[in-house]
């Protein structure tokens, strides 16, 4: 597939997006990054991603493509920093936009919320790198309470902060060379998580909501 294959039906993506519609798909937009990466260079992907983003700004997907193509750079955080931010905006508005729409549940089962959680998840990890902890802490536990299972691991980074465990020592602590989360993450979570009320509500809500999804499925 060449770069000018990738074509958008705009009429269907501006402003109509709609992530909370499980009946429908974004399948039809979804991106090989590491083919275009690979066809096209770095700066080709990240120029088309810019352009498909001023385009539809509502279009959180481009985001979430457009930072994993910045991950792959050398010295690009001010950039992936830039991204971050203008994907947590978006999304805020789109979410924003359904709190008449009551319970606002923006579950990760659906492939359509992702784009959405991981922005709010990014610039939540932002804040919390860049030590602003009551910022950090509050979207923490908002992506909590919109997401239940928190399949993305708010829940962890909520109670360092609870902790007063800095971003730094929580990656050198939990995390691998290559990010991923060591064992003793979880044993730590399970020792202390009732230290914080936050998360004892939330434990509770997450094994009612469990109960609930098992009977509406038996």
């Amino acid at each position: 597939m060449k770069f000018n294959e990738y074509q958008f039906d705009e009429e269907k993506i501006l402003g109509k997006v709609l992530y909370r519609d499980f009946n429908k798909t974004l399948s039809k937009y979804e991106f090989d990054v590491e083919y275009m990466l690979d066809d096209l260079g770095p700066d080709k992907t990240i120029e088309y991603f810019f352009n498909l983003i001023e385009k539809c700004p509502s279009f959180i997907t481009a985001y979430d493509y457009l930072l994993e193509t910045c991950f792959s750079l050398e010295n690009a955080e001010e950039l992936i920093d830039q991204v971050s931010f203008s994907a947590y905006n978006e999304t805020k508005k789109l979410l924003d936009a359904e709190k008449s729409k009551l319970p606002l549940s923006v579950d990760w089962a659906f492939l359509e919320n992702r784009p959405l959680l991981r922005s709010l998840l990014n610039y939540a990890l932002f804040l919390y790198e860049n030590k602003e902890d009551l910022q950090a802490k509050a979207l923490f536990e908002y992506i909590l309470t919109i997401s239940i299972n928190d399949s993305m691991g708010a829940r962890y980074h909520y109670l360092a902060i609870d902790q007063g465990i800095t971003f730094k020592r929580f990656q050198s602590r939990f995390t691998d060379s290559e990010g991923i989360s060591k064992p003793n993450l979880f044993t730590w979570f399970e020792k202390n998580f009732e230290r914080s009320l936050t998360l004892i509500g939330w434990t509770v809500k997450c094994s009612m909501y469990n109960d609930f999804l098992e009977d509406s499925y038996s």
